[in-house]
């Protein structure tokens, strides 16, 4: 792995808190804004930007990295092995497919937070697209306990 390839991996192994708080920050200020019938305001949707541009910088550090790296051309050159190994498999194919469809729905999200919805529409339809791309992100991570090739050390 080159230098550079080396710092782009560390970078989204740490940026991945970043995003992960941002994204928590929202789905409690959405959640807390329903409760509490509160209106939808501008410092709400300024969170939902910020998470959603640590998403989308994180998505580029990502691609980056896949076409660069070893992953996408192991996809390429050797499908038949690539699906039969756990790990590679992971890394070629569901951690980027799983975080493509978390970065479609933040995006989503924060469309909505930017939208005509009333205050009440914003909140529940940002709360469910930002909780839902949490869960997925939360999912597609290769956390230590991972197991099988695919864990990686909770910092670089």
């Amino acid at each position: 792995m080159t230098n550079f390839n080396s710092i782009l991996l560390n970078s989204h192994s740490l940026l991945r808190y970043v995003v992960l708080i941002l994204l928590f920050a929202v789905v409690a200020i959405t959640l807390s804004g329903l409760l509490s019938k509160r209106p939808f305001l501008k410092k709400d949707r300024l969170v939902a930007l910020f998470a959603m541009i640590s998403v989308h910088i994180q998505l580029l550090i990502g691609l980056i990295l896949y076409f660069t790296g070893p992953w996408f051309s192991q996809l390429i050159n050797n499908t038949s092995v690539v699906m039969k190994n756990a790990s590679l498999r992971f890394y070629a194919l569901e951690h980027i497919t799983l975080m493509l469809v978390a970065v479609v729905l933040v995006t989503l999200g924060y469309r909505a937070a930017k939208g005509g919805l009333t205050s009440m529409g914003k909140h529940r339809r940002v709360f469910i697209l930002f909780t839902l791309a949490l869960i997925v992100i939360l999912i597609a991570i290769p956390w230590p306990f991972r197991g099988e090739g695919i864990g990686r050390p909770y910092f670089p």
